[in-house]
């Protein structure tokens, strides 16, 4: 089942509203432009995952609160394959797909999320957080950028670092690559 953008831009919205927030006030507290908010929560443009995650840092709420409407806490989340969520891009500037492994994850420390990537039309930026991250290449082949290291990734290889780290995928051009991220909130 794959997550609409414009879904996850309505939850933005509905959880600042919800916390009496302005863009001014979350768009300070995530490190992002008001303008780039507001054309967030109008579905306009495509957000990062790693922009989301400092989003819900700012709302005080986990990164799964977007993908999923209140929800029932538990100690033990059994997410069956058929019922894991997907969230792609709609434009071209978005080439990641990102499939949130534990969406009702609620307020726990790690989000684990499978990514995916077309090395034909993924672009470079590097980005930081809060946390830790952990990786797990699964397939094809990438680079991965570590503040002034770079790595080259393949099936197998595993990457942990402090996401306070400037970092980021490289993708090869005509590569498609695929691994497992695990970071705390």
């Amino acid at each position: 089942m794959e997550i609409a953008e414009r879904q996850i831009a309505k939850r933005i919205l509905d959880l600042r509203k919800r916390h009496r927030l302005t863009l001014q006030q979350v768009a300070e507290k995530a490190g992002l432009s008001k303008s780039f908010l507001s054309k967030v929560e109008r579905s306009s443009v495509s957000i990062s995952i790693a922009a989301l995650s400092r989003v819900a840092n700012a709302l005080e709420v986990s990164l799964g609160d977007f993908f999923e409407d209140d929800e029932v806490r538990t100690d033990v989340i059994y997410i069956p394959r058929a019922q894991r969520r997907a969230v792609t891009g709609e434009r071209s500037d978005l080439a990641y797909q990102y499939e949130m492994l534990i969406p009702r994850r609620g307020r726990r420390q790690m989000q684990p999320i499978m990514v995916s990537l077309d090395g034909n039309k993924a672009k470079f930026e590097l980005r930081e957080h809060p946390g830790e991250q952990f990786l797990l290449m699964i397939a094809g082949e990438m680079g991965y950028i570590c503040g002034n290291q770079e790595f080259v990734l393949r099936p197998g290889d595993c990457l942990y670092f402090k996401s306070t780290i400037p970092h980021g995928p490289k993708p090869i051009l005509k590569r498609q690559a695929s691994y497992l991220v695990v970071f705390t909130t």
